[in-house]
């Protein structure tokens, strides 16, 4: 699955081959390699990037905007003194919600280990509120 957003100038990428997803929004974003156990934090703004192996990862979160004129964000969390707190945007459009609840069921899922997926239940209620 390869969703991009040129209009937005952000990008989702999963990617069976390589078994990598991935999150890209104006020059920042996160690459979970599924293969190798690490995750990849980059923000070529300001010229940082990190790659963390799953255990260094400690929580992921996200925050929606107050207002229409915001933008939600996704926060990642690790054991790093230096960076320990990565926020990433996540433009606000009818799916944001969606989206972020899927980004915190991946890292659940794939570096927490924790079950069942979240936005299974909201896709699910949200299809039965139609």
């Amino acid at each position: 699955m390869e969703i991009f957003d040129t209009k937005q100038e952000s990008t989702f990428v999963d990617t069976l081959n390589s078994a990598v997803l991935s999150y890209e929004y104006e020059q920042a974003g996160f690459t979970i390699d599924l293969m190798k156990r690490s995750v990849l934090l980059y923000n070529t703004v300001l010229n940082s990037t990190f790659l963390y192996p799953y255990g260094r990862i400690r929580e992921i979160n996200y925050s929606l905007p107050a207002n229409e004129f915001d933008d939600a964000e996704i926060c990642i969390l690790t054991d790093d003194k230096l960076s320990p707190s990565w926020k990433f945007i996540v433009p606000v459009n009818a799916h944001t919600y969606e989206i972020c609840e899927r980004w915190i069921d991946i890292f659940n899922y794939h570096i927490f280990c924790s079950f069942p997926l979240r936005s299974q239940y909201i896709n699910d209620d949200f299809k039965h509120k139609k």
